[in-house]
Parts: structure tokens; C-alpha cells; sequence
């Protein structure tokens, strides 16, 4: 969503802690957000919006997400895709399912959504034919096209990628032969709809290790897990179980790279990088992918006395903890991140994530964070505070995201609210504002006249992923006499630019001339924003001697 950053309106979130919990009144940057989907309000088609599934967000900013309304004699559901001011209703319940094996049977039900880089939609459904059939559909050019079928009810959430091929899991019943036909065998299936491949099997050999289990959130994927991310490249990132050779006994690891050969980017029980002492314990069920490969996921760790989770991410083969269980929370003094789960990742290294905040009064709240490349963690929303609704601002009883899919290259991440009885589907434009410049010295009109030769200017520079420096220049005021002098001389010559001493808390001391003094001062965070000019005037002047007129 294009905004410039004096125009966009910041959402401005902080948190200030009392024995009671958080306060409103402090302040620290945070979001600007866009209201996509509110309850009550009319949706494409017809109809008002009741209650909403966790949504998504494609790499060109189109939003998907399942709608249920729960108002009438039964559960009818919908997904509605598309740009937040441009949705449109994809496929709605009681329509016509295709598929040569379903033909007269109509959907019944949705599950997740997935979208591609040019806005198409992919999902889960049940459909309603001879009884109750799982199956997955993608859409194209011509329509809705059918994908895969599973009687069994084990297919896994799915994710598709900007090329167009999908990615899930499914267990299929009797895979390996008639000497086991009532046991269900996990395989991860890759491809466009139509070639589907099956690119990884359970018992396979992989690096070494026998796979066991091709991970899954539930038998019927009804919740809002993806089992498998895929990036527009056409890598994935799983989690699976595998038995490392000879021993039988199962572990969960976290895979990414090509489909049919992924490489191990955490192992349980490994040493985890970056924390001594520490080992992977229970892995994340939903690693994500970015699209330049980098990767994201949560653990809880085995420690003695360390992080009991952590938010990790990188490239594998270069994982490292971004933020730990225990630690502060920023901008406050004495809350701290509990349980921590869910990453998603960017191509840029920023990591959202859910945390859980632990207050010394033993209350909690879950909320969402996002730790950029560099900074500390920021907030984007919790439980607590107050969001803009179509009825104005209204307070958040919780908060949630759907992991994989949810967080894209323009810094645009789309979650899920709700307010009691309502919800909303927001998208968050994550990207960081500029610095703000704040002068402590001289702080009053009168300290900025002088008769002194030099002044020193002090003041603090805020930003939320930190200030790399402080700059500023002096505009010195040319006297009458030198300026008439020069058939064209300027009234102000301007120094050069120079550095101050100290970043967030900065300094410099100034010589002056007679007369004006016009000093400008510029702070850059850390990923090259600069700050609006803060102009200070000075002016010197020279006291007259008792006596003399």
C-alpha cells in the first residue's frame, strides 16, 4: 500500500507498565494499519462478514482469507481475495466443486488459503458428494481447477508459490502396497495442478536419516497450520520427523530448500546456535520461507538455566537466535517475552512473531512483535490495545496470525483481531517512519540569544530499529560590511556537514559569528532513514561596554 512517510497515518502503540499492566499513555513507534475486512460490514456479493479465518498475504499484496457465517440455521463459509478496496468473492458454499472425481458434488466447507504472487487462490474444502470429501483446488485463468482428492481426511494445509505449483501433505492409505492396507503413509506431494509429484515418502532415506513422519497439525486440516511454505522460487520449508540411521527412535526436524532434496536447517536436541549450552527442544510446526531462501521458526530449548524458546532464522547453514524467552521487553523495565512461536520471514531478514508478555504480577498478554534486521523487537499489536474500527477505536481482547503466508517482501503483514463479539482483518505496513529529533539544550527561546562565542546543542534521536548517527550543519551569517563588499555576496555561508558526538543521546558544540547562526540537524536509523531537518537559530550579539554609546 503505497504511503509516503509524512502522509501515512501511524498507529502508534507503547507500552508503559503499571502493577496493573499496560498503559496507554506511553508512546513508541509502532504500525500504520488498514481495516481489510470488519463483522457487519457489507461483503462483495452480498451479505455482511460474521466471523473470518486467519487470512493471508501474496507477494503483490493481495489478501485472502475463509469468511464463516454462523448467523443462520447452519455454517455457510466464502473466501474472499484481493486488494484491501478491490475483494472479491472467489467460491462460496453450495457451489459447484470440479474435479473428475467429484463431479455433482458441491463445497461445503473451507480450510486454508494460500496465494500466489499474481493474486490467484488456492485452498482446502470439504465437499458434499456420496458423503464428505476433502480435496484441494487452485485457481487459474479459466476458473477453479481441481488439484488432489482425500477420502481419508489427512490432507495437510497447503501453500502455493508464485509459479503456480502447490506443495501438502497428504496421507494416503495403503501407499505402500497390499501387505499394510489400513495404514496411512505420510507423503509430501509438488507441482503444478495436474503434474502433481510425490517428492518426498515416508521411509525414504534423506541425509542420512529414514523419514518418518511428514509433520501435520491436525488429521483434518481445519486449523489454520500450513504444513509446508513454498516461496516463489519453488523452495520449501517443512517440519518432519526422522529417524537418524540405525536408531528407530524418532526425530523432529526442520527442512528447506528444493522440494524433492531439502536440507536439515534444525534438528531436535542439536546444539542451537548462537546459545551455549542449549539444544533444540520441541521445533515449530510451521517454518516459513522467504523468498531469497532465508529461513524463520520458533523452539523451546533444553538449557540449564538459559532461554527455555527462542525466535530463530537465517539461511541454513547460518541459523541464529533473533529473540530469546526472559528477555526485556523494549521500552519497558520489568516485562518480559514469555513462550515464543510462529516466525514468518521477509527477503529482507525481518521476523515477525507471536510472544506471549509476562508481567511481575504473574497477569499475561499475548501479542504480535516484529524484530527487524536491526533494533530491538517492536510492537504490532497485543492484546489490550486499542485498534481502529469502523465504530472508531476499540480495544483487542486477542490477536492472531496464520504463520506462513502472512508477512510479504513489502514490509506488509495481514493478522487477525478481535473485540468480543466482532473481528477485523488488518494489514499492517511494518515499514519503519523516520527518526524523530527531540533538542534538550537550549531548550528555552532566551538560551538561544547569546553573546557567547560557541554553544553546545544536545538532544535525543528516536527510532524504533535504532540511530546510526547524527549529522548537522552551520549557516553563518555574513555581516552587512563584508556583504557589501561583494557585488553578490551571500548572507549565509554554510559549513560543511559534520558528525556529532553519541547516536540516540547526541551532542555537538557550535562556534557562532555575529549575527544569525542557523543550525540543521538530521538523524539516520538503521536502515538509512533520515529524519526531517530540525532547525535550530541562534544569534549572537555583542554587548555594548558601560560608558560607551
Amino acid at each position: 500500500m503505497p504511503t509516503s512517510l509524512a502522509g501515512r497515518a501511524t498507529f502508534v502503540a507503547a507500552i508503559a507498565i503499571f502493577f496493573w499492566g499496560l498503559s496507554r499513555s506511553a508512546e513508541a513507534q509502532g504500525a500504520s494499519y488498514r481495516i481489510v475486512a470488519f463483522t457487519g460490514q457489507s461483503a462483495p456479493g452480498g451479505g455482511t462478514y460474521d466471523h473470518f479465518g486467519a487470512p493471508r498475504i501474496g507477494a503483490d499484496g493481495t489478501i485472502g482469507f475463509v469468511e464463516v457465517d454462523s448467523r443462520g440455521d447452519g455454517n455457510t463459509s466464502k473466501i474472499y481475495a484481493g486488494l484491501p478496496d478491490v475483494l472479491r468473492l472467489v467460491v462460496s458454499s453450495g457451489d459447484p466443486s470440479p474435479g473428475a472425481n467429484l463431479n455433482g458434488g458441491v463445497f461445503q466447507d473451507f480450510q486454508s488459503v494460500s496465494l500466489s504472487k499474481d493474486g490467484l487462490v488456492a485452498f482446502n474444502a470439504g465437499v458434499s458428494r456420496d458423503g464428505y470429501i476433502k480435496g484441494i483446488w487452485a485457481e487459474t485463468a479459466g476458473g477453479l481447477k481441481w488439484v488432489a482428492d482425500d477420502a481419508s481426511c489427512e490432507s495437510g494445509g497447503l501453500s502455493i508459490s508464485a509459479l503456480g505449483p502447490v506443495g501438502f501433505r497428504s496421507g494416503l492409505i495403503g501407499a505402500k502396497g497390499e501387505e499394510s492396507p489400513d495404514r496411512t503413509f505420510d507423503v509430501l506431494f509438488f507441482g503444478a495442478s495436474g503434474s502433481l509429484t510425490d517428492v518426498l515418502k515416508e521411509d525414504q532415506t534423506l541425509e542420512g536419516k529414514r523419514l518418518r513422519k511428514i509433520y501435520d497439525t491436525s488429521p483434518c486440516p481445519n486449523s489454520v497450520g500450513t504444513v509446508v511454505d513454498v516461496n516463489e522460487s519453488g523452495t520449501v520449508a517443512l517440519k518432519m520427523t526422522v529417524s537418524p540411521l540405525p536408531s528407530p527412535t524418532p526425530t523432529e526436524a526442520i527442512y528447506a530448500g528444493a522440494p524433492g532434496a531439502p536440507n536439515a536447517v534444525a534438528v531436535q536436541n542439536a546444539a542451537a546456535p548462537g546459545l551455549s549450552d542449549s539444544s533444540y527442544g520441541h521445533l515449530s510446526d510451521k517454518p516459513t520461507i522467504a523468498a531469497n531462501g532465508l529461513v524463520a521458526f520458533s523452539s523451546t530449548l533444553n538449557s540449564q538455566g538459559g532461554p527455555a524458546s527462542a525466535i530463530f532464522s537465517g539461511f541454513p547453514g547460518a541459523i541464529a537466535p533473533q529473540v530469546l524467552q526472559g528477555a526485556t521487553v523494549p521500552t519497558t523495565t520489568d516485562v518480559t517475552f514469555g513462550p515464543l512461536s510462529d516466525a514468518v520471514v521477509n527477503s529482507t531478514g525481518d521476523v515477525i512473531f507471536r510472544a506471549v508478555i509476562e508481567y511481575p504480577n504473574e497477569t499475561s498478554r499475548t501479542g504480535i512483535w516484529i524484530q527487524r534486521k536491526t533494533g530491538p523487537a517492536v510492537l504490532v499489536a497485543v492484546s489490550g490495545i486499542n485498534l481502529p474500527t469502523p465504530a472508531g477505536l476499540r480495544e483487542v481482547t486477542s490477536v492472531d496470525f496464520a504463520g506462513p503466508g502472512s508477512f510479504n517482501d513489502l514490509h506488509e503483514f495481514v493478522f487477525r483481531a478481535s473485540f468480543g463479539d466482532d473481528e477485523g482483518i488488518y494489514v499492517a505496513d511494518t515499514r519503519p517512519g523516520a527518526p524523530i529529533i527531540f533538542i534538550a539544550q537550549p531548550s528555552r527561546p532566551r538560551d538561544r540569544v547569546t553573546t557567547k562565542s560557541s554553544i553546545l546543542v544536545a538532544g535525543i534521536a528516536t527510532d524504533d530499529t535504532g540511530i546510526d548517527k547524527v549529522e548537522y550543519t552551520v549557516a553563518h551569517e555574513v555581516s552587512a560590511a563584508k556583504r557589501a563588499a561583494h557585488k553578490r555576496g551571500k548572507r549565509f555561508i554554510t559549513s560543511r556537514v559534520k558528525l556529532a558526538r553519541g547516536e540516540a543521546n547526541w551532542n555537538f558544540k557550535v562556534p557562532l559569528t555575529m549575527g544569525l547562526n542557523l543550525i540543521s540537524i538530521t538523524a539516520t536509523d538503521k536502515l538509512g532513514n533520515v529524519s526531517e531537518a530540525y532547525k535550530v537559530r541562534i544569534l549572537r550579539y555583542k554587548r555594548n561596554k558601560p560608558g560607551l554609546k
